[in-house]
């Protein structure tokens, strides 16, 4: 898998030589995919980006762990703790003992500033296997001397290595505070709204396997052959400047007497075998997803009566509800 930065910085589309050579596919930049990189290294899946400002920011993604392939690997939107993993790919497939892959997908973490002159070259290194064992370096300046910042990828603070070796990059601002909303790509111009459908027949990514329909690749006419399609139940989701390549944004449920619930709405892209244009377009786009109460919402389901019945009756008594969704630049169906 090959990322690179596209366009104004805020589009990081991924080459791999298992899928359609386009740039359809993908990944959500921070800050809801507006965040303005001026320079992206990647190594072993982790993704580290800086914008001009000097606020870095890092990520773990692939096509496998972010819930695209479910041809091979088996999803969960429910917590997975306490499960064991499995030994093998096949075992992890069909043991529904051994822990699935967690989604959504880990977001961006942002990283902490340098204190110290900083240029555009960064670089991830990958000392050993496993996505916490990755070293961050800058390039930079400390007391008139050229090296690098370097840190383990989850540690607080930065050390500084000497190297005398002339810059490979262009000095950045590097301001003290936080500026990674000082310059923000605009939103994603696709506002869209859809009927929920009723829980009796919503299924999720586990069923669909078990039936044979793996839900990345599925073509929504496959659910209605076979009996997985329902009527309205009265509730509507609403979701604005909707991003496809964003994992997670905010979006409103309304209930049919007209109160608006606050949601979260988590996405992956669904496997495609034929290129395709990248955002949304008149062809339907195919994702899995799933609906969940933020915290604060989740608390007042007991105190509000809405948020108390959208809880028990549409989401199950849980607070997380598996989807898929089929997506134009005009429309959305939820299924």
């Amino acid at each position: 898998m090959v990322p690179a930065l596209t366009g104004d910085g805020s589009r990081i589309v991924y080459a791999d030589p298992w899928l359609p050579n386009d740039r359809s596919y993908e990944v959500g930049g921070p800050v809801g995919g507006r965040f303005q990189s001026v320079a992206l290294s990647a190594s072993a899946s982790t993704m580290f980006v800086v914008n001009r400002y000097g606020d870095m920011y890092t990520r773990t993604f692939d096509f496998d762990s972010s819930g695209s392939d479910s041809v091979f690997f088996r999803y969960s939107w429910f917590r997975q703790d306490g499960k064991p993993s499995a030994d093998s790919l096949a075992r992890e497939y069909v043991d529904r003992s051994t822990a699935a892959v967690q989604l959504p997908a880990p977001d961006w973490q942002r990283q902490p500033k340098i204190p110290g002159e900083i240029t555009s070259a960064l670089t991830v290194v990958s000392p050993g296997p496993g996505p916490e064992n990755r070293e961050l370096r800058v390039e930079g300046r400390q007391n008139g001397r050229n090296g690098f910042w370097h840190k383990k990828l989850h540690a607080r603070s930065w050390v500084f290595v000497p190297t005398g070796s002339p810059f490979a990059g262009a000095l950045l601002a590097n301001t003290p505070g936080d500026m990674s909303s000082a310059t923000l790509a605009p939103p994603m111009p696709w506002h869209l709204t859809a009927s929920l459908p009723s829980r009796t027949a919503l299924v999720d990514g586990q069923l669909l396997n078990d039936i044979g329909l793996p839900y990345s690749v599925v073509d929504p006419r496959l659910l209605d052959q076979a009996g997985l399609s329902a009527a309205p139940s009265g509730y509507r989701l609403t979701v604005a400047n909707f991003d496809p390549a964003a994992t997670t944004r905010p979006a409103v449920v309304s209930t049919p007497s007209g109160t608006r619930i606050p949601v979260l709405l988590h996405t992956a892209d669904g496997m495609r075998m034929a290129p395709s244009s990248p955002g949304l377009t008149a062809v339907p786009r195919h994702l899995i997803g799933a609906i969940q109460l933020p915290a604060d919402v989740y608390a007042a389901r007991h105190t509000d009566p809405a948020v108390r019945r959208f809880y028990q009756e549409w989401m199950r008594g849980k607070p997380i509800a598996p989807i898929t969704l089929s997506a134009t630049a005009d429309d959305l169906v939820v299924r």
